[in-house]
């Protein structure tokens, strides 16, 4: 399948590749939403050439037209409850929204539609967004009654104003917004909502967001209002100045003559696209039935399992530890908070079953097995053993509202092949969860048609066992018995078998322990140091290493207070404060690509922000170099030639100063730093032996402040134990 992409970043494409994009279409043998999307980009281009028309030529219209409002916006950003305000009445119900929905309703003496569509994830790229919704925002302009009159189209981006807007938001909001085509941003006004929940008026939270907000209502040509769905009682003041904002554009386009119009062509193309995955969906239930119902017969009356034994795989927040608890029957506030670190084992008579279910630390959905930390895959292994003599089913736990790439395909792969050979496939079912997520063509065979070969390579190795998980509605004791009963077909076509191989594991518990005396035989032997009035600490590391939690912990006291906003910087970022009686300054930079070396397929923007933030930060003589890394990631070859390439350059004659601090350190789940350092890769060893061995483990989550006042006295032990050497 060719990968092309979407129409929202056409206006980067040069013609030479929009011209290769449409002729890679013509022999591709599957169409995607993505082809069609850069399909309709190659005619939007056109605009560009003098010699042709322009998109959207004046149109005369002496027909009247309805105002149909599109709400679009982030998950959980207010899109219904603003539905229901301009409406003047709850006519959308709240909750989730999975598909496009429409109400209409007069107001003020005059029709109006609005439409309600699913949100992306905050953040998240078109890439990593699932068909079905990309399919809904595109065809969002069309919904509504039929058949219905023409409309006057208005678009509604909402923001929540209570949280800050970064500049992966703005790549975010660029890129689902370009699915609607190049000229929406003229018909878009930007709409804050819980300014209830934000101290401060609204122009200074427009300052804070900074150039990627200001990008955002450039676009917009300034226009921007405010509902506070809370306060607003229907047909509020804040409606009424909405409403009145949308007519004063609206008039600008009768001036201009020229209005957002729909492009059926494409509507029309995206709803066949629909229909043939429906009609695959269907196809693909009746096979799974019909297999299912042959397995039934060769079992004959054969009786449930007393007892099932269950292992939960799969990537981080795929939902297991959810999983897991409607799998034993138990209510929301039996959950497991946080993340899972180390395997946990739990067990519940529930339908009349003894079930004992093994919940394991995940790996990075997008990582390879290569990248994932060592103690992660021993715990993974390892649980294994933890329900003897083997579990009964492997559920491999996969998210159903979020896309499936193929990156995600190979990385569910190598990390299965560490259970064993071909042979766990024969033992392993698919567990798709957030089914509800899925809206009205909620099915697991819609989204394993939409998705492609990808997921559909880990469906067959599976024997195309796999089933749908609504998290939410535990209640449903109906979605487990299902579940239960595809597991004891599985067991009976293995011929009652559980997973033999676990045996082989069964030592391994026994065998995974601390390892690190090498390691803490050569740390550095302290010297006295006294306590330094100020102090100034530059932070370093790869982009998601944790610097600037890091820099609010060390500030606020186990990130109490938030000095530095989350999110990829381009430049310095310095904040201070009182510690442990010290000034102490922080200095994030921007971080580079964790496996992507200078020069090699690296913007150069990007390189040149790394190389100014280093260069800038060390010319105010910091006191302390903090190189940042994850305790979960396991810093190999790749990812140390990246590390060493930015900062080998910069950092000689700085390594005296310098120090490893390892983030993420509820990882460890209570192993020592030492058994991490054994195991996390050769390219760790090799930046602590340039550092003389000095590390320190942060947990950004913890409120004790004993972790920082450590880390402050392995600083004044390190610049103390400087000075002494240049007097010797």
């Amino acid at each position: 399948m060719v990968k092309l992409k979407p129409i929202g970043l056409c206006e980067e494409l040069s013609p030479t590749d929009l011209e290769q994009a449409v002729a890679a279409l013509k022999t591709a043998e599957t169409v995607s939403m993505e082809q069609l999307y850069e399909e309709f980009s190659a005619s939007r281009e056109e605009i560009q050439k003098p010699d042709r028309i322009p998109h959207n030529p004046p149109v005369k219209n002496k027909e009247s037209k309805e105002l149909c409002i599109v709400l679009l916006g982030f998950r959980g950003a207010g899109k219904t409850s603003c539905g229901n305000s301009l409406l003047g009445e709850a006519l959308f119900s709240l909750g989730r929204t999975a598909c496009c929905a429409w109400r209409r309703a007069g107001v003020a003496g005059s029709p109006l539609t609005v439409v309600d569509t699913p949100g992306w994830w905050k953040g998240a790229t078109v890439d990593d967004t699932a068909e079905l919704i990309k399919q809904e925002l595109v065809c969002s302009p069309s919904r509504g009654p039929s058949p219905g009159p023409p409309y006057h189209h208005a678009f509604l981006l909402v923001v929540p104003s209570d949280v800050p807007f970064l500049e992966e938001h703005r790549v975010s909001v660029r890129e689902h917004m370009g699915l609607l085509g190049l000229d929406v941003w003229s018909h878009t006004i930007v709409v804050f909502t819980r300014a209830d929940r934000r101290f401060g008026v609204l122009e200074e939270y427009i300052k804070q967001g900074g150039a990627a907000l200001q990008w955002v209502l450039r676009k917009c040509d300034h226009r921007y209002g405010v509902l506070d769905n809370k306060e607003t009682a229907f047909g509020g003041s804040q409606v009424t100045e909405l409403l009145g904002m949308i007519e004063e554009m609206l008039a600008g386009e009768e001036e201009s003559g020229i209005r957002y119009e729909v492009d059926r062509g494409l509507v029309e193309e995206v709803e066949g696209l629909r229909r043939a995955r429906q009609q695959g969906a269907r196809l693909r239930l009746r096979k799974v039935q019909a297999e299912r119902e042959s397995r039934r017969t060769m079992m004959g009356n054969r009786s449930p399992l007393a007892k099932i034994r269950m292992v939960l795989l799969g990537h981080r927040t795929a939902g297991k530890s959810a999983s897991a608890d409607s799998i034993l029957g138990l209510n929301e506030s039996a959950t497991l908070v946080g993340r899972t670190t180390r395997c946990q084992v739990r067990h519940a008579r529930h339908l009349g079953r003894e079930i004992k279910v093994v919940d394991t630390p995940g790996w990075w959905a997008n990582a390879s097995v290569e990248d994932t930390g060592k103690l992660v895959k021993e715990e993974m292994v390892s649980g294994l053993a933890l329900c003897p003599p083997g579990p009964h089913a492997l559920l491999l736990v996969v998210r159903a509202d979020i896309a499936f790439p193929e990156q995600f395909g190979r990385s569910v792969l190598e990390h299965m092949s560490l259970m064993g050979g071909e042979d766990v496939w024969k033992h392993t079912v698919v567990l798709f969860t957030r089914g509800d997520y899925l809206g009205e063509d909620g099915s697991g065979e819609y989204f394993i048609e939409s998705e492609g070969g990808a997921l559909q390579q880990i469906i067959q190795r599976c024997h195309h066992r796999y089933h749908l998980f609504n998290n939410r509605n535990r209640g449903d004791g109906g979605q487990v018995e299902a579940l239960l009963e595809k597991v004891e077909e599985m067991v009976a076509l293995n011929g009652g078998r559980c997973y033999e191989k676990a045996q082989v594991y069964r030592g391994m518990r026994k065998q995974i322990r601390a390892s690190g005396t090498f390691w803490k035989n050569r740390v550095r032997k302290r010297s006295k140091a006294p306590c330094l009035e100020e102090l100034t600490i530059l932070l370093l590391g790869h982009r998601g290493s944790g610097k600037s939690s890091s820099g609010n912990t060390l500030l606020g006291g186990g990130g109490r207070a938030e000095h530095f906003q989350p999110g990829t910087l381009r430049t310095n970022v310095q904040r201070q404060g009182q510690v442990e009686g010290r000034r102490v300054t922080s200095i994030d930079t921007p971080g580079w690509h964790m496996f992507r070396p200078p020069g090699e397929a690296n913007h150069p923007p990007e390189e040149a922000a790394v190389r100014r933030g280093l260069t800038e930060g060390l010319s105010l003589g910091p006191h302390c170099i903090l190189v940042c890394l994850r305790a979960d990631v396991t810093y190999g070859d790749d990812s140390y030639r990246a590390a060493e390439r930015h900062l080998l350059p910069l950092l000689d004659g700085y390594w005296n100063r310098t120090l490893v601090l390892v983030t993420h350190g509820e990882c460890l789940a209570g192993r020592a730093a030492e058994q991490y350092i054994q195991g996390a890769g050769q390219g760790l060893w090799a930046l602590l032996e340039k550092c003389s061995n000095r590390y320190h483990v942060l947990c950004n989550k913890s409120k004790d402040g004993t972790q920082v006042r450590e880390l402050l006295l392995k600083i004044e032990e390190m610049l103390a134990g400087n000075c002494l050497e240049k007097r010797q």
